[in-house]
Order: structure tokens, then C-alpha cells, then sequence
């Protein structure tokens, strides 16, 4: 780039007295703003001193609706109030004889008003735009203002600026509370409502003055600061004017700024390129453009950017080219599109192109600043994020459908199951029945399966060595994949524990294994691998939901057919599937994916057409693994009477529950909704034993319903259930505090072992946070 001419001695000088005018500018607009915001934040302080004095009101004006009325012997000083009139208790007489009178809020925040004027040189005031003293009715600023606190606003302010008195004027709201009623009977006013404000005037004079001085001062300052730079500059100008040594240092200095811009342009990895507007040959660029075409600037500089980039000499001039420098050479404006660059490799590159005009004084376009940034990656990247994005949207539906299913199935396994223990084992609808139930079970496996995906299905997470679940499931696995399928384990020692459900992480080997035996029909080899591996963020950067860290990585190859492109973006979609019909449920993958997020891992796959896949799933490590949880038992026992609140919104479930429970010697209130067991529990008769309550209500949360019924009952056992464990229902926090949970569809055994369960339990606090 051509080094800019050094001025001389004059031109110098005029610099030194251009930036002396600049200087005087900047004072000035210095002192413009130091007046305005002296004078702001006078007002702010008045403003402030006014919300004090108003709050300290609203303060006396909430303890006396916290007291109540107040009488006072009837006095000169203290007559009847005439606008309390319609209260039926104003005068009364005491036990002493004495006679009293009623004074009511208004009439004490009205003299403590009087007696704050005088301290706060503020004139304060009640008003209401219903008051019963017609001395209170709000001005019109005062009406605007109550109008504007009634639909919601905390304060208003005003600021008056007129000629004679300038003034603040400022209102808080008066909240109706119980006792205001009493007095003021006519006006209605409900619990919580604004019923008027404290308006306060201030007058801003002396506020004013005192900015007024410091302005003063603060100008004073300014002024003799600007004195002492401009004489500097002064002398600095004369300085110049005897010495030539300062051109040298400028043009010295001129050269390392060129240097230096030099070394910026060449260290920005995008490339940058001065073109010529009329025969669009290349000024210069920077070394990523050189690089990029792997071309020496030598050689290249003066050709056409169409022949270093395209390897033709094609002109860019015909009004139907896309080429963004020649847009911005016929328009005169900034342009950009995506193109597609070959670079010294070979290798296709996704870029933006952008091309800003560089015009002289007279606006004539001089050159043309290209810019061209490799997206390829992010590009990349981007399809990935859109990939997450659309499992997130998928799996979300996937857990509201099985939510609801789960429902469906708790009526339908349970009612055949209480059919099936009232009729006899050789009445001709028991095989029907079974059927029923059989494809019921079938139902629930499928809804668990999109729970599984969508990351909404119960989750007890242990401490355990993934090697331990490896092995005791590769004999199975060999079973299940067949003679002409190896299974090959290569295990890392010291492998750590990592924090999952074990019967989850089962289910991601199984599934996993079952879809690479289906990827070879004519057999192969498995290979399940494990390792310690530790990400950084560079190794994370193509995989979006990667994070760094200590990780436990299990892989899962196979030597079958592999996947395309079109087939590795959609496999862990739900029911997607290569399978013929009748041939899978176009489930696995997708219960892997989501088991895989929700234990808070996360997988990835590699696989090319006719060279196998591999999946490999990273899991957060931990130090330390659980002890094995005590097998459940199998007995149920029935109840002894006790009373259950069964909460459930959902008719039919409700129904067969209370049934099962009626059944087994419970005694069942219902309710359909958090209001109704509110009442149903404080009217039961005998007292509820325990609640049992569905997390989702049409009014609010089951964990919220039971935190209210254990403040009334502390103690009080209680069990939730519910189509799926939602974390953010609050579900993990009540269990915490001594609660159960079961997820729907369960088996009535299963609810009447977990009610035994919750009843033996000993007390908990009455604090379960929603």
C-alpha cells in the first residue's frame, strides 16, 4: 500500500491549531453536558428526597390499617368528623363517660403532613378521586396520576420548569387495606386497590442554586485546564517551527504505521484484497489471500481477482454477475453473497465475499476493499445446532404423547387387571382380557421408549464402573446377535465410575448392539471398547454438544454396510428407520439418544458406506461408585383402614385407582383439581392418612398442592405419580423431602408396596420446594 506524504513545516503547524480548535469543542461540549447533568441530578435528589418522605407516609398509613380506627376524646381540637357521618360507631361514649369520636387514617396522615411541611419544605397532601373531604379531590396533574397508579405504576413524577416557581411534583400510591373499609364504606374499595396517593410539591429553587454554584465551580476548573493546553499546544507550534527533527520522527513514524498495518492485515486470517474498480486487477492483499490460492504476490499482483480465484480471465462487468466487487463498482454500496472457492488443495470452501467501496473527497470510487471469509465449518457447525435443535423439538412432542398415553394405559392395564381377579380362570373373555393387557404392556414398553428419547423417563442415577455392566451383559449380547456375529470386549483398567442408571446404560449397549448385528446380515465382528479420555475445547469444536472435561467413553463398532450422508442426519429421529416393515420399531437409536443426553453425556457417530460405524458415547467421570441398592420386595400388604386423598384430574383414572385402593382396605377421598382436595382434606373424616396426587392439575402443581397440605398436616405421608418424571415439575425436590414417586402406567402391586411404604416411613418436615 503506497506510504501517505509528509506534510511540512506549515502543514504541521495547522494541524497543532486544528486540534487546539478540537480542543476548545471538546471543552465546550464538556461544559454543556457538566450544566445538564449537574441540573439532572439535582432533580434526582429532590426526587429522592420526595420518594423518602412519601414512603415514610405510606409506611404510617400501612401500620394504622394494621391497628385499625382509632377514637379520641371529643374536643374543640378534636371535633366529630362530619364525612364520617355514615358510620354507625363514630361517637361513642366510654366506660368512664368520656365521649369519643373517630378519627379516621386520613385525618392522622393529614397532621403528620402539616408537620412534615415546615422540615422537608414540601407541601404534602392526601387526595383520592373519590374522597370523602371534598378538600381531597386530586387536581387535574393529581387525577392523571391516580389514573396512572391504578394501572399499575409504583410512582409518579413531575418536573415543573415555569417562569415564577419551578417545582417537582410527586405521588405514591395509598393501598386499601382491611381496615379501611370501616371508614369509608361507600367507596368499595377492594382488598389491595389503590384508593388514593400522597401527592407532594417541591419547590426546586434552592436545589437549582446549589447546582448553579457547582457549575460555577466545575466551569472555573475547565476553563483554567483549557487555558493550560492551549498555551502548551502554542509552544509546542513554535517548538515545531525550530526544529526540522519532528518531520523526521513523523516521517519515521509514518513508516511504522505502515509497517504496523501491514502486520495486522497480514496476521487476519480472512482475505483481503485492494482492487482496482475499472479493470478489477489485484492492488494488493493480505498473506491469506496469497495463501489461500497458494500464489506468490509477486506473480499475481496486477492480474485480475477472476483469474487467481477461478483460474479464468472472465470479466465481471455484465449487469447479471454476481460477483459482489462488481456490484459495489455499479451501485456505489457495500455487497456480499456466498460463493463456492477452490482453494491451493483443491478442496470446495464455502466463503462470503463482501465488497466495500473506497471513495476519494469528490465521492469518485478510488478502490474496492474485497473481503472473503471461509464459513465451511461453520457452516458445518450450523447444520449441527439445527440437527440438536430438531431432536430437542421431536423428543419435547415424543414426551408429551407418552405423558398422555401413559394416562390411557394406567386405565387400561389396571382395569383388566381387577377384571381378571373378579372373574373365574375358566370364563370364556379371560383370554380376551389377557390380550388386552398384553397389548397394553406392549404400549406402556413403546411410551417408555419415547420417554427414553425424550429424556422424561425416570432417572436413579448410581456410581458405577462401566466395565462391571459390560460384562454382565455380554453373554447376553452374544445370544442376541448370533453365532456369525463376534463379540470382541477391549476394556481400559482403572477405567473410574461414572454417574448414570445402570439399567439405562444396559439398554444403550443393547440397543446399540442390536442395530449393528441388523448392519450385518452376513455376519462380522463387534468391537466394545472403553477408555479415560480428557476433551479440550479444541476437541469439542465439531461436536455441538460436547463440552471439556474427564470423561469415561464407551464405543461400538461393527465392520456392516455403514451409513450415507442423508441417513446419519436422521438416525436418531424417532421411528425412523432403514428396516423393512414389521422389522423394528425405528426406536433404538433414538432411546440411546436420549438416554445418552439425559444421563448427561452425549454421542456421536462415525460411519462411511461399506466401512462400518462406530458409536461412541461420553459420560461425565466419577471417583467414587454406589453400593448395589437392596432388591425390592414382593409382597404387598394390604391396608388397615387408612384414609388416602386421591388427586387425579384425569375421570378415568381416577376411577380405577380408587377402586384398586377401595379394594384393598383403604378408605379414598377424591378430588379433581388442587382446589377440591384444599377442602376435601380439611373436611375428611377420619383425618387423610396420606396423599396421593398426579404431578400436572388444571390449577397448579401437585407438589405445590402437597407443600400446602403438609403445612396444614406437618408430616403427612405422601406419594406422587405422574406419565413422566418431569424435572422441572418439582418432582426430584419432593422426594427429597421424604415423598415417593411412580410413574404411570404402574402395576396396582407396585402403588400398593410404594403406599405401605410411604405409611411406615417415618415423619418428615412439613417443606417440600415446588
Amino acid at each position: 500500500m503506497p506510504d501517505a506524504p509528509v506534510g511540512g513545516l506549515t502543514h504541521q503547524i495547522r494541524n497543532l491549531w486544528l486540534l487546539a480548535v478540537i480542543w476548545t469543542a471538546a471543552v465546550g461540549a464538556y461544559l454543556a453536558w457538566n450544566v445538564s447533568h449537574d441540573r439532572v441530578v439535582a432533580l434526582q435528589g429532590v426526587q429522592n428526597e420526595a420518594r423518602a418522605l412519601a414512603n415514610e407516609f405510606v409506611d404510617n398509613q400501612r401500620w394504622l390499617s394494621e391497628i385499625g380506627s382509632l377514637y379520641v376524646p371529643e374536643t374543640d381540637k378534636t371535633p366529630a368528623n362530619p364525612y364520617l357521618a355514615t358510620v354507625p360507631d363514630r361517637d361513642i361514649v366510654s366506660p368512664s363517660g368520656t365521649s369519643l369520636t373517630l378519627i379516621n387514617h386520613a385525618h392522622v396522615l393529614k397532621t403528620l403532613a402539616r408537620e412534615h411541611t415546615g422540615v422537608a419544605k414540601a407541601t404534602v397532601r392526601l387526595t383520592s378521586r373519590d374522597p370523602l373531604n371534598p378538600s381531597d379531590v386530586a387536581d387535574a396533574w393529581e387525577r392523571t396520576a391516580l389514573e396512572r397508579l391504578e394501572a399499575g405504576a409504583t410512582e409518579i413524577t413531575m418536573t415543573e420548569l415555569s417562569a415564577t416557581e419551578p417545582r417537582l411534583r410527586y405521588m405514591a400510591p395509598v393501598i386499601a387495606r382491611g381496615h379501611c373499609g370501616h371508614c369509608h364504606t361507600t367507596q368499595r374499595w377492594p382488598e389491595g386497590a389503590v384508593a388514593g396517593g400522597i401527592s407532594l410539591t417541591i419547590p426546586l429553587t434552592a436545589a437549582f442554586a446549589d447546582a448553579k454554584r457547582d457549575i460555577m465551580v466545575e466551569s472555573s476548573l475547565v476553563a483554567s485546564l483549557w487555558l493550560l493546553a492551549t498555551a502548551a499546544i502554542w509552544l509546542l507550534a513554535h517548538r515545531l517551527g525550530r526544529s526540522q527533527r519532528q518531520t523526521r520522527e513523523a516521517e519515521a513514524g509514518l513508516t511504522r504505521s505502515t509497517s504496523f498495518l501491514r502486520a495486522v492485515l497480514d496476521s487476519i486470517e480472512d482475505q483481503i484484497t485492494i482492487i482496482d474498480p475499472t479493470t478489477f486487477a489485484i492492488l494488493d492483499a493480505n498473506r491469506a489471500h496469497w495463501n489461500a490460492f497458494g500464489v506468490a504476490a509477486e506473480s499475481a499482483q496486477g492480474r485480475t481477482c477472476q483469474a487467481v480465484g477461478h483460474g479464468n480471465d472472465a470479466t465481471c462487468t455484465e449487469p447479471e454477475h454476481r460477483c459482489p466487487v462488481a456490484t459495489a463498482c455499479r451501485s456505489g454500496t457495500t455487497a456480499s453473497s456466498e460463493h463456492v472457492h477452490r482453494n491451493a488443495e483443491g478442496e470446495e470452501r464455502q466463503v462470503v465475499v463482501s465488497a466495500y467501496p473506497v471513495r476519494t473527497p469528490t465521492g469518485e470510487i478510488r478502490h474496492v476493499v474485497r473481503v472473503v471469509r471461509d464459513v465451511t465449518e461453520h457452516k458445518k457447525l450450523e447444520a449441527k445446532f439445527l440437527q440438536a435443535q430438531k431432536m430437542e423439538a421431536i423428543g419435547r412432542l415424543a414426551g408429551g404423547v407418552a405423558h398422555d398415553m401413559n394416562n390411557v394405559l394406567s386405565v387400561i392395564l389396571n382395569d383388566c387387571a381387577l377384571l381378571l381377579e373378579d372373574l373365574p380362570p375358566k370364563s370364556p373373555i379371560v383370554a380376551e382380557l389377557e390380550e388386552i393387557r398384553s397389548a397394553g404392556e406392549r404400549a406402556s414398553a413403546l411410551t417408555k421408549q419415547l420417554l427414553a428419547f425424550s429424556r422424561k423417563q425416570p432417572f436413579r442415577p448410581l456410581a458405577i464402573d462401566v466395565n462391571k455392566v459390560v460384562k454382565s451383559i455380554a453373554k447376553m449380547i452374544s445370544r442376541l446377535v448370533g453365532e456369525n456375529v463376534k463379540v470382541q470386549l477391549e476394556l481400559a483398567d482403572d477405567l473410574g465410575a461414572v454417574v448414570a442408571d445402570p439399567a439405562h446404560l444396559e439398554q444403550v449397549i443393547m440397543n446399540l448392539a442390536v442395530n449393528a448385528r441388523d448392519a450385518m446380515p452376513k455376519g462380522g465382528e463387534i468391537r466394545i471398547k472403553t477408555d479415560r479420555v480428557t476433551l479440550t475445547d479444541a476437541d469439542c469444536a465439531g461436536t455441538p454438544t460436547a463440552r471439556p472435561g474427564n470423561f469415561v467413553r464407551l464405543a461400538l463398532g461393527d465392520t456392516g454396510t455403514g451409513m450415507d450422508a442423508a441417513t446419519l442426519a436422521r438416525i436418531f429421529e424417532p421411528f425412523f428407520t432403514t428396516k423393512g416393515p414389521a422389522q423394528g420399531t425405528g426406536l433404538g437409536l433414538s432411546v440411546v439418544y436420549g438416554i445418552v443426553e439425559q444421563q448427561g453425556g452425549w454421542i456421536s457417530v462415525d460411519s462411511r458406506v461399506g466401512a462400518g460405524s462406530t458409536f461412541s458415547v461420553h459420560l461425565p467421570q466419577s471417583e467414587r461408585l454406589s453400593a448395589p441398592a437392596p432388591e425390592p420386595s414382593t409382597l404387598v400388604e394390604k391396608g388397615h383402614g387408612e384414609t388416602v386423598l386421591l388427586v387425579e384430574d384425569d375421570e378415568q383414572v381416577l376411577n380405577v385407582t380408587k377402586r384398586i385402593l377401595a379394594l384393598n382396605g383403604y378408605q379414598v377421598v377424591t378430588a379433581r383439581s388442587a382446589k377440591d382436595a384444599l377442602f376435601a382434606f380439611g373436611s375428611a373424616t377420619p383425618s387423610v392418612s396420606l396423599i396421593l396426587s398426579d404431578v400436572v392439575l388444571p390449577d397448579e402443581s401437585g407438589v405445590t398442592l402437597v407443600q400446602k397440605l403438609r403445612l396444614q398436616s406437618p408430616g403427612v405421608p405422601f406419594v406422587l405419580m405422574s406419565g413422566y418424571n418431569d424435572e422441572g415439575a418439582g418432582i426430584a425436590s419432593a422426594t427429597q423431602n421424604g415423598g415417593l414417586f411412580i410413574q404411570k402406567p404402574y402395576r396396582s402391586q407396585d402403588l400398593l408396596q410404594l403406599l405401605r411404604r410411604a405409611l411406615a416411613a417415618p415423619p418428615t418436615p412439613a417443606t417440600v420446594r415446588p
